[in-house]
């Protein structure tokens, strides 16, 4: 991927659930595995972040924060993102502990249920960071259910309005206006609505 693409382009890459979902048992081989897996971008000089993407399970209770301090800690030199699905990080003790850390926080827009994240646009790092996971109330947690039937992608498969997007325009733009840089992404994959809502939202930033 590195080789592949322009020299311009650059990549965030996703950790493993290894380091972020699985239980917290001996870190250091993941850790290591992962490191030697950005290698080839750092070398390109192509990395521009590392996003630690936590499930909604993951709340902030202490073992989670010595988790979240380890791995701030081994992947130190590189830009770290992370992002949080539960709403109870969102407190200013907590998001304190996230800029001690030197992480940039990541900002999500999805459906307002219980326990989400606010669609706010919060600074704790130099990256300012947005993803748009879509607001697909009713299939948000259809991913969660077992058996025949099961759609993984519902809760994603959602086309954004213009109207929708134009929220996050000035949001965007305060977080341009601190950040050293600032990445936005399009996580409603399915169906190709995010390649289209990325660039409509790039048209709406630069008009």
């Amino acid at each position: 991927m590195a080789v592949r693409t322009p020299s311009h382009f650059e990549f965030v890459v996703k950790a493993h659930r290894s380091l972020t979902h699985e239980p917290p048992a001996d870190l250091a081989p993941a850790i290591e595995a992962f490191k030697v897996a950005l290698r080839p971008f750092i070398q390109a000089q192509k990395l521009a972040g590392v996003l630690l993407q936590f499930p909604y399970a993951f709340q902030p209770v202490p073992a989670n924060r010595e988790r979240l301090a380890r791995l701030a800690g081994d992947l130190a030199g590189q830009p770290v993102i992370v992002e949080f699905r539960h709403r109870a990080w969102f407190r200013d003790d907590f998001l304190d502990g996230v800029r001690k850390l030197g992480l940039s926080l990541c900002c999500v827009d999805e459906p307002a249920l219980p326990g989400l994240p606010p669609p706010e646009a919060i600074l704790t790092g130099p990256i300012g960071y947005v993803r748009f996971h879509g607001r697909n109330k009713e299939a948000w947690w259809s991913n969660e259910r077992e058996g025949e039937g099961r759609d993984p992608h519902a809760r994603y498969r959602y086309n954004y309005s213009v109207e929708e997007m134009k929220e996050w325009v000035p949001k965007v733009r305060g977080l341009a206006e601190r950040a050293s840089r600032v990445f936005v992404f399009f996580n409603n994959h399915p169906e190709g609505f995010a390649a289209n809502n990325a660039l409509a939202f790039r048209a709406l930033l630069a008009s």
